[in-house]
């Protein structure tokens, strides 16, 4: 770290841009990794060493009495990205600056003084102009775009003229098409009209984590973006089955309907029925499936359909197989439903979904484990360590994370998708779905990645209920009905 402070001060002094652009973010790296606790992961030291190279180039350079130096490699310098700060978002978010662009005085007008609740300052302004202008000299803010049919032209000119911003679009209708064109210029974050305060608050948190918060290393990891980028629409089924599942006004013999025209789903709801874990009577019928389960059950059933969606299945690295995966679903999905409905019944139109997809982004990070010949070196890090914390070292992101990046490409509810997000980050959990945050946390704690099912509460699990003013009588109930299951 001494050596490149030294270095950005002589760089600078002799005006030699190209190595000093290098030398400041290595310096900046450096120091991030100073005051981290753990040790730097083999990403970094591999991006060091690429550091190194390019350094060894500038020096024959320089013996050679060149004085214009050779450009470094493409991409080098956006590998590894640093947040700025070590507070909670919620705190952080009320330093920062927003624009909001919005062709539409009336509708700014509405929007504005909503924002300025959360933020530090708002700037509202209403011209590609004058967005070009700001964005050049603003380069650390969140940006709120609302321009209609010239939303990707303009997130295109923040994103080319703002870097280190985050960007949220707000569309009156999302779809594959307009995320995917997003994408490409590394806008991931929309929401849409009529904004609701409680929707555009969580985002604005959500890129206050991900862009302003804590002092730590991000490390792109651009194949699992890309695979992601590629997946199909959500199927047809689970889109209809949620729909009807959300929506009050429908009756249960709506889905009754949806659930006969899809043979594979019939047998999955049957199948379920007559699981042990659930704890039912013989059901014989669709009909008496649908209606004992109701809505919330058979809506987190049509997610595990969604498995189905990724590809070939493959997760060796994870020492387990498509069977014990599934498992995994169902054994948390019935402590979810014994538990929390002593708890919330309201809450598990949430948390039936999330116990059924909490896992889901194993199924990606396996195949990338395994194309970088790590599924050893995992195997025995999880053995030793907590499952978060051998993804996080090994490929610097985590199941929570990419379970939540495929939901929210599949545009599932935010709901769903922020509480798996936060479930291993609890003190970075928005407030008002912390709830549903801690109860997947505990669920996911209890039931672990290969079906092994806790006998008993732990310490820390315990002070968590205690905290949360959550009596620990039914969870431990809950718990006691799953182990008697799996020895029947």
């Amino acid at each position: 770290f001494r050596m490149f402070h030294n270095y950005k001060a002589t760089t600078a002094y002799l005006g030699i841009s190209v190595i000093h652009e290098v030398v400041t973010k290595t310096e900046n790296v450096l120091s991030a990794l100073r005051v981290q606790s753990a040790p730097a992961n083999e990403a970094v030291v591999e991006w060091l060493l690429e550091v190194k190279d390019q350094f060894d180039i500038w020096q024959e350079e320089m013996r050679d009495g060149l004085t214009n130096f050779s450009a470094y490699k493409t991409n080098l310098l956006d590998f590894i990205s640093i947040s700025k700060s070590c507070v909670k978002p919620s705190q952080r978010i009320k330093e920062l600056n927003l624009i909001y662009f919005d062709y539409k005085n009336e509708r700014s007008k509405r929007v504005v003084p909503a924002i300025n609740k959360v933020v530090k300052s708002v700037l509202s302004i209403n011209s590609l102009d004058k967005l070009e202008l700001i964005s050049k000299k603003v380069d650390s803010a969140i940006y709120l775009i609302n321009a209609d049919e010239d939303n990707y032209k303009a997130a295109q000119l923040v994103a080319n003229n703002a870097p280190k911003s985050a960007i949220i679009v707000i569309f009156d209708k999302i779809n594959k098409q307009v995320l995917l064109k997003l994408g490409r210029v590394g806008v991931n974050h929309t929401i849409t009209n009529p904004i609701k305060g409680s929707d555009l608050k969580r985002e604005l948190l959500t890129v206050t984590e991900s862009h302003f918060s804590e002092r730590r290393l991000f490390i792109t990891n651009k194949k699992i973006h890309n695979f992601i980028k590629k997946l199909d629409p959500l199927p047809s089924t689970i889109s209809q089955v949620t729909q009807i599942c959300d929506d009050e006004d429908k009756h249960i013999n709506d889905l009754v309907k949806v659930v006969k025209s899809d043979s594979i789903f019939s047998a999955t709801v049957l199948q379920a029925a007559n699981d042990p874990i659930y704890g039912l009577k013989k059901v014989a019928t669709i009909d008496q499936a649908v209606s004992i389960f109701g809505k919330k059950t058979i809506k987190a059933f049509a997610m595990t359909q969604l498995k189905e969606s990724l590809g070939k299945i493959d997760l060796e690295a994870y020492a387990i197989d498509e069977k014990i995966f599934s498992k995994v679903s169902a054994l948390r999905l019935s402590l979810m439903l014994k538990w929390y409905s002593k708890v919330s019944i309201s809450a598990l139109n949430i948390l039936t979904s999330t116990a059924i997809l909490g896992n889901l982004g194993q199924l990606l990070l396996s195949k990338e484990i395994k194309e970088f010949n790590k599924i050893d070196e995992f195997k025995r890090l999880f053995e030793s360590e907590q499952l978060d914390y051998a993804e996080a070292k090994l490929i610097n992101t985590t199941t929570a994370y990419v379970t939540s990046d495929i939901l929210k490409f599949w545009n599932l509810n935010s709901n769903i998708i922020d509480s798996i997000k936060y479930s291993e980050n609890l003190h970075v959990a928005p407030l008002e779905i912390r709830n549903l945050c801690v109860a997947n946390y505990i669920v996911y704690k209890l039931i672990d990645h290969r079906g092994v099912v806790a006998q008993e509460l732990s310490e820390d699990i315990l002070a968590l209920l205690a905290q949360e003013g959550l009596d620990s009588y039914d969870l431990e109930k809950a718990l006691a009905f799953v182990n008697e299951k799996l020895i029947e």
